[in-house]
């Protein structure tokens, strides 16, 4: 695009997947700023010699109520796309919640994006060790918003031995915290940024997990509290409005190195 500025808005670690690492390598030359979603994404565009801005990704507030969590079910969401293909953290999430269901035996693992013919191996390995799962099929935006309501728990494993996973954001979480679900994540990617005591439990310690959950299973108000205070944080930071301030303000200091005074925003 000469004689353009050019802004490149990237979420994920697309440098590392083989077919994409040459093409982005060589846009970060040509680029005037970089939109990263995460400090990592943020990190690699500047040591290719981009300029480049963190800003979380956001998503807009749904509208319909939040059901109480004491009205919720063990249900205990796993909102991976395609959990079959990350293997460590499948991996993880089957240690986690084999302890839980030692203590819990009606504990229920959901899993996300099933279609027809795939991932019999990914439910077996849950099954084999004794854990309920409930995996459902692949959806639009608005029935997979609708499936949290009666979530006890989110899970958020990153495992970040995986290269493409240490470039993760915020975007399966999102729904989580919309939703009114609390949620137990990694210590990676900049969920550490996000979270803080009593909006969230962060942790790489698999029993820190399984202890989190049946604590949380066992106390509905417990429960209630963290996915209120993650509400407030999400609303704060994480929603589609917090975002553009970020952008509008990437933007108008991109301007004004061209010498463009813009008024305050509206």
């Amino acid at each position: 695009y000469p004689g353009h500025r050019i802004v490149y808005d990237m979420d994920d670690a697309d440098f590392h997947l083989p077919h994409l690492a040459g093409p982005v390598a060589e846009a970060m030359r040509e680029v005037d700023l970089v939109l990263a979603g995460s400090r990592y994404v943020a990190d690699w565009c500047r040591g290719q010699g981009a300029r480049a801005q963190v800003v979380w990704t956001g998503t807009p507030v749904s509208r319909r109520r939040r059901p109480p969590q004491a009205a919720r079910p063990p249900i205990i969401a796993w909102a991976q796309s395609a959990p079959g293909d990350y293997h460590r953290e499948r991996a993880f999430v089957r240690d986690v919640m084999a302890r839980v269901t030692a203590q819990h035996p009606g504990a229920v693992l959901r899993l996300y994006g099933r279609r027809p013919g795939q991932g019999e191996e990914t439910a077996e390995a849950f099954r084999s060790a004794g854990i309920l799962t409930d995996w459902l099929p692949a959806t639009g935006y608005r029935d997979y918003l609708r499936s949290f309501d009666d979530v006890a728990v989110g899970l958020s494993p990153v495992c970040p031995e995986n290269p493409f996973s240490r470039g993760k954001s915020f975007g399966k979480i999102l729904a989580y915290l919309d939703r009114g679900v609390p949620v137990i994540t990694s210590d990676a990617a900049d969920h550490g940024l996000f979270f803080r005591a009593g909006t969230g439990v962060v942790s790489n310690d698999p029993e820190v997990w399984a202890k989190s959950i049946c604590g949380m299973l066992e106390e509905a108000a417990l429960r209630q509290a963290m996915a209120t205070l993650g509400f407030a944080s999400f609303r704060a930071r994480l929603t589609t409005d917090a975002a553009a301030r970020e952008v509008d303000g990437c933007l108008r200091d991109l301007l004004e190195d061209d010498g463009v005074h813009l008024g305050m925003p509206a």
